[in-house]
């Protein structure tokens, strides 16, 4: 898989620049300072890195020595390019070469002089990522086997630059931030999201302190949500999330939680037979494992795909029907007013209901 990205100075330092004698020189030539080409940082920089045995650049040995003149010969094409982008600008149909290691981290393979002069401009540069290690590549074909490997689609945000453009099917950070508000501090509290998918909120649950556990049945969604926690999350020295592959139910039952989050699953069990009867025992269920609180998400009749199921029609109705399924608790409504419109289902009838036990 080759892919074209763009990547933002923010993303280039350290991931990307290796070698500080590129930033230094440029910053003489950004000032004007006068100076010949063996006096900047770049030929002593050089010099110094094939004396230690640095392995690229042969062109600056002859019969294995240092050949100062090659070296004067690459900094002045260095200058000549730094000149001609600040004039005229980077040509984005000539990206630079770059590889993803198995942690997430970037290295260039070819075009570290442009990626140089363009985090020194401030401006984003384009990249062509030509090799993955196989512990990254998987998560790559992982997260395009989600909605079709040319759709560029995830169901939650991957915090890496070569999915900083997909399109995201749900809404991340309104949801997380009404669950977060539930509790003045989640450091210690254990935390169970059934139908994690990729385990965005898990992972958002984590960061806060909370000992998050990942219930995901799909081996798609699991399979992205574990190889992000295990290469990307590590790298980035996060928290990381326990994930459970199989029954969300049965998670639940194997252990007590303080939190319990069923959000954007409980709905499709309606369109059973005993849809009614299964949603209200399965809560129940959920009621009786969590100590401090279960949320769950649900869909309404306006959602397409609800529409033959015995769900309540508005979110009013919802409350009341959640009211009654579970007797002895009080569900109240998370998300006041900011209902966020879903891009599978073109419904923007989701909401975030959440019963708290008083503690």
């Amino acid at each position: 898989m080759t892919d074209v990205i763009k990547i933002d100075p923010e993303h280039m330092e350290p991931s990307l620049l290796k070698w500080s004698f590129h930033i230094e020189t440029i910053k003489l030539w950004q000032k004007n300072i006068p100076v010949s080409p063996e006096n900047t940082p770049y030929f002593s920089g050089v010099v110094e890195y094939k004396k230690k045995g640095g392995g690229c650049w042969a062109e600056c040995l002859r019969n294995g020595e240092i050949d100062k003149k090659a070296i004067l010969v690459r900094i002045r094409k260095f200058k000549k390019l730094w000149q001609d982008i600040s004039a005229s600008g980077y040509d984005h149909n000539q990206p630079i070469d770059i590889a993803i290691t198995k942690t997430g981290a970037i290295v260039i393979k070819d075009g570290h002089h442009r990626a140089s002069i363009m985090y020194m401009l401030g401006l984003p540069i384009s990249a062509k990522i030509i090799a993955r290690a196989p512990e990254w590549d998987a998560l790559s074909r992982a997260a395009r086997r989600m909605y079709g490997s040319d759709s560029r689609k995830l169901y939650h945000p991957i915090d890496h630059i070569e999915f900083q453009d997909w399109k995201i099917a749900r809404d991340l950070h309104h949801r997380a931030t009404a669950i977060e508000l539930l509790e003045a501090n989640w450091a210690g509290l254990s935390v169970l999201d059934i139908g994690a998918n990729q385990g965005g909120i898990s992972f958002h649950m984590a960061d806060k302190g909370a000992s998050a556990t990942a219930a995901e049945q799909s081996p798609v969604y699991y399979n992205i949500g574990e190889n992000v926690d295990k290469t990307l999350r590590k790298y980035q020295k996060k928290t990381p999330v326990t994930w459970f592959r199989g029954d969300g139910w049965d998670a639940a039952k194997s252990q007590r939680w303080d939190w319990i989050l069923c959000l954007s699953v409980m709905h499709h069990f309606m369109k059973r037979p005993d849809g009614y009867e299964y949603v209200k025992q399965q809560l129940n269920a959920l009621l009786q494992q969590a100590d401090r609180g279960v949320v769950v998400e649900f869909g309404t009749k306006m959602e397409t795909q609800m529409r033959n199921t015995d769900i309540p029609a508005t979110q009013e109705a919802l409350g009341e029907w959640l009211n009654i399924m579970t007797p002895g608790h009080t569900w109240e409504p998370i998300m006041k007013g900011v209902p966020k419109k879903d891009q599978k289902s073109g419904s923007d009838y989701r909401w975030l209901w959440a019963t708290k036990k008083q503690n």
